[in-house]
C-alpha cells in the first residue's frame, strides 16, 4: 500500500461502536414497549368512546413499524462492527448516519409520547 492510501485508512472509533450497539439495544427496547404498550392504550382509550385524535391513531396503527428503527441500527452497528479499519470517508459517513439515526428516532419518541397524551387532553374538552 502506498503512502497515501495508508493514511486515508483509519482504526474504527470504540466510541462509535458503542454508541451504535447502545443505540441499538434502547430502540429494541422500545419497539418492545411500542409494539405492547401501545395497544393496551389503544384499548383502554376505545373502551371511552371518545374520538381518538389522528395522530394518536397513527401511532396506534403504525406500531408495528418501529421494528424498522431497531433493524437500522443493528445493520448501523453491524457495518462498523465488522471492519477494525474504515476510510475516512466511511466512517464519515457511520457517524453522519448514527447522528441522523439517534436523532430521527428521538423525534419520533417525543411524537410517540405526545400523541399518547393527545386522547387524554381531549377528554377533558367540553361536548358541543
Amino acid at each position: 500500500m502506498s503512502e497515501a492510501q495508508s493514511s486515508d485508512v483509519v482504526p474504527r472509533s470504540t466510541a462509535l461502536v458503542i454508541a451504535c450497539w447502545l443505540l441499538c439495544a434502547t430502540l429494541l427496547a422500545c419497539a418492545v414497549i411500542a409494539t405492547i404498550g401501545t395497544a393496551e392504550v389503544e384499548q383502554v382509550f376505545s373502551s371511552f368512546g371518545a374520538d381518538v385524535p389522528a395522530l394518536a391513531m397513527f401511532f396506534f396503527k403504525g406500531r408495528y413499524l418501529w421494528w424498522l428503527l431497531p433493524v437500522a441500527a443493528l445493520a448501523l452497528a453491524l457495518l462498523v462492527t465488522r471492519k477494525k479499519l474504515h476510510h475516512k470517508g466511511a466512517q464519515t459517513k457511520i457517524t453522519i448516519g448514527f447522528v441522523v439515526l439517534f436523532l430521527a428516532s428521538m423525534l419520533l419518541v417525543g411524537a410517540a409520547v405526545f400523541a399518547m397524551y393527545l386522547p387524554i387532553l381531549s377528554l377533558g374538552k367540553p361536548v358541543g
